[in-house]
């Protein structure tokens, strides 16, 4: 008595394809969830110029674990658009704060994590 495997060899080429894009979708993936949050960043920045608003950028960390931090890059009048930001966040003695960045990523949270799946869902129903 043998044993019948039919389909073996299409689900092997199948999974190969899959580990074999993975960095790919991983990228795409990380590209859509990152402009989400960039966007809700600018939405709800307190600063009224737009100077800031507009160095929103993410900062990609690569390696085996890929991930993306976002948050205002340059400067303007030689102050970090990124210490700005802190200090309108926390506030200083003088300065209430008003924790806008918790409200970005509230925002940016569910809004990131459908463009996420859907690239995902994208990928898998494309078959690799």
């Amino acid at each position: 008595m043998g044993l019948n495997l039919s389909g073996l060899d299409d689900m092997m080429a199948s999974i190969a394809g899959l580990i074999g894009s993975c960095d790919q979708v991983a990228k795409d993936m990380l590209d859509a969830g990152e402009a989400e949050v960039i966007a809700a960043w600018q939405q709800v920045s307190p600063v009224r110029t737009g100077a800031m608003r507009g160095s929103v950028k993410g900062h990609r960390k690569g390696g085996s674990a890929m991930s993306s931090e976002v948050y205002p890059d340059g400067s303007d009048h030689g102050v970090r658009n990124a210490e700005k930001a802190f200090i309108l966040h926390y506030g200083t003695k003088r300065i209430p704060g008003s924790h806008w960045v918790d409200q970005a990523e509230e925002i940016a949270e569910p809004a990131a994590t459908a463009a996420m799946e859907e690239i995902f869902n994208q990928y898998i129903g494309s078959g690799g």
